[in-house]
């Protein structure tokens, strides 16, 4: 069961501007499986209207896999992006399916805004150094229609019911779309996979400068991915925007892309501010510093918003 932590004092400096965040927490992944730090970001955070993309990580041992499902049911009033990962390890996929199908007969289905399914799957395909990783397009459509069609199965039955409660339970299912998350330049590969289409823009390793990211992102999700869909899907279209900053001024720079702490301050006010005076979803990566990722590169255990110890590194726009 999920408690709140009243002892926490609230920070002042913390308020809602964004639409959603990302977040890998500490010990969420083998070898450790914790779910603790979930529970104590959402309580720090405190702001229950948060979007929250939710990852199925299922590459942790299943006592923690079932743990971790009971702990998104008592989630509080948060809205839900369930993120399925894929893996060329059928159990992986099959993990996410069945993790999927008790989430979405529960009582939080009223609360899922949508199931992702991959994230750059096509984009690591592109890396021909890590050919044994690869899942094929045709693997990941298979992935997206399983999970599709179950959902399907499920809505049509629970709406035919006399009981009440579980038809509207089907209603509910019924209008759950269904993403996937790659690159704009993938974009056409998927488009006509999946209800919705999200882009992950990575503006750090695009060579562009502060003072021009939140422009450039908006460019790239315009001609990268919006071009891909139809005139009707573009009307709603998510985006999750995957935007990349290091801390520390002395880390290696990115060409123009400069990481520092005014960079930062720079992109957070021209980011936020555009994106919510066009009304564009989006989810910003990410919440806290982790220094666990300094296994894959020094700069991406520094992309938090907030540092490890949960300090605001930057003032947050009106």
């Amino acid at each position: 069961m999920f408690h709140v932590n009243t002892t926490i004092i609230p920070d002042p400096s913390l308020r809602k501007v964004f639409y959603g965040i990302d977040y890998t927490p500490r010990g969420s992944q083998e070898p450790d499986c914790r779910t603790e730090d979930v529970k104590k970001a959402l309580q720090y955070l405190d702001l229950p209207d948060m979007q929250v993309i939710i990852t199925l990580w299922v590459d942790s041992n299943k006592a923690s896999w079932e743990k971790q499902t009971k702990l998104f049911w008592n989630l509080i009033d948060n809205n839900l992006v369930m993120d399925a990962s894929t893996s060329t390890e059928d159990m992986i996929h099959e993990q996410a399916a069945r993790s999927a199908d008790t989430i979405t007969i529960s009582k939080v289905a009223s609360r899922i805004i949508g199931i992702s399914v991959g994230s750059e799957v096509l984009f690591r395909n592109e890396d021909e150094s890590k050919k044994k990783e690869h899942v094929p397009l045709e693997t990941l459509d298979s992935y997206i229609q399983e999970i599709h069609h179950g959902l399907r199965d499920r809505a049509a039955s629970a709406s035919s019911s006399p009981n009440a409660a579980y038809s509207a339970l089907g209603q509910q299912l019924a209008q759950i779309p269904i993403f996937s998350s790659d690159l704009g330049r993938n974009a056409h590969q998927i488009v006509d996979k999946v209800d919705w289409v999200l882009s992950n823009i990575h503006l750090f390793f695009a060579y562009t400068e502060a003072t021009k990211a939140a422009d450039w992102a908006f460019a790239n999700f315009r001609d990268g991915t919006l071009k891909e869909t139809s005139h009707d899907l573009r009307g709603r279209m998510a985006k999750r925007a995957k935007l990349r900053r290091s801390r520390d001024p002395n880390r290696p720079s990115n060409g123009p892309a400069v990481p520092s702490m005014d960079n930062l301050q720079t992109f957070v006010n021209t980011w936020v501010c555009q994106a919510n005076q066009r009304n564009i979803p989006y989810y910003y990566f990410e919440a806290f510093d982790e220094p666990w990722k300094n296994i894959f590169n020094p700069r991406e255990s520094q992309w938090g918003l907030m540092t490890v110890d949960r300090k605001l590194k930057v003032t947050l726009p009106n």
